[in-house]
């Protein structure tokens, strides 16, 4: 009875643990997620914006700015259509405005400028929202869409986060992806920023993104799977000693 008894508690130690593991490794794709109706992604932990500072400004609208190019901006403040962050729509790559090679795999992230004559720099951001308080590791790359490199950047709650691979603050290069990846603790609706910036004139600076965010198991969901799995461990050594008692 005490065999049986301990067996149940590890099992459901072992299926606690299991699930509580599978609810908090969850992963969110830029990609994939992107949307064309909703301004949060289709998950809902991803924003579109820009920054002419140091904040963070939502694009309100979607539309076909460029064939099959879905672009989010913000009508009224746009030079040249651009700020704008936007998704490949179709299941190959796609060419626009003469010298663009928008692939399906990244987003296409182009900085702009003020309209107020300062010819102030205006960031495209791409914005992760944390669900809920945790550590976050996040990875992929920026690469040169067009003929001019862009400055890029990657900040959490708007300071700069340590990142391994290539895309520190800093510009491209041409024909070279530059890999990223890296790991956060964020506060419930703690936000990671994925910035391009214009390096110099606001010409031909289409960025492509592609950019994951997981979420990292905390410590005590570990040490419950472990619990389990010893506990499980514990009641198949068990059995066998009573029937080799037996």
């Amino acid at each position: 009875m005490n065999i049986t008894r301990f067996g149940a508690a590890a099992i459901a130690a072992l299926s606690l643990g299991l699930t509580a593991g599978a609810a908090q490794a969850t992963t969110w794709d830029a990609v994939t997620d992107f949307s064309s109706t909703q301004s949060t992604g289709v998950n809902g932990v991803w924003s579109y914006g820009w920054d002419a500072g140091s904040g963070f400004t939502a694009f309100t609208t979607n539309s076909a700015c460029f064939a099959q190019a879905s672009c989010w901006q913000t009508p009224g403040m746009e030079m040249y259509q651009v700020p704008m962050v936007a998704g490949n729509t179709t299941a190959g790559t796609i060419t626009y405005a003469n010298t663009v090679v928008h692939l399906n795999d990244v987003l296409n992230l182009h900085p702009g400028q003020t309209l107020d004559g300062s010819n102030q720099d205006i960031d495209a951001i791409l914005r992760f929202v944390a669900p809920e308080a945790g550590t976050y590791a996040f990875s992929g790359f920026f690469e040169v869409l067009d003929i001019n490199p862009s400055g890029v950047a990657i900040l959490a709650n708007g300071v700069s986060v340590p990142v391994s691979g290539m895309a520190n603050i800093g510009n491209l290069t041409v024909g070279a992806p530059a890999y990223f990846s890296g790991k956060v603790t964020l506060a419930k609706n703690g936000v990671i920023d994925f910035r391009v910036n214009r390096d110099g004139a606001i010409w031909n600076d289409s960025t492509g993104l592609s950019a994951t965010v997981a979420s990292v198991p905390e410590p005590a969901t570990w040490a419950l799977m472990i619990m389990g799995f010893g506990g499980a461990g514990a009641m198949i050594r068990s059995r066998r000693r009573a029937a080799t008692a037996a």
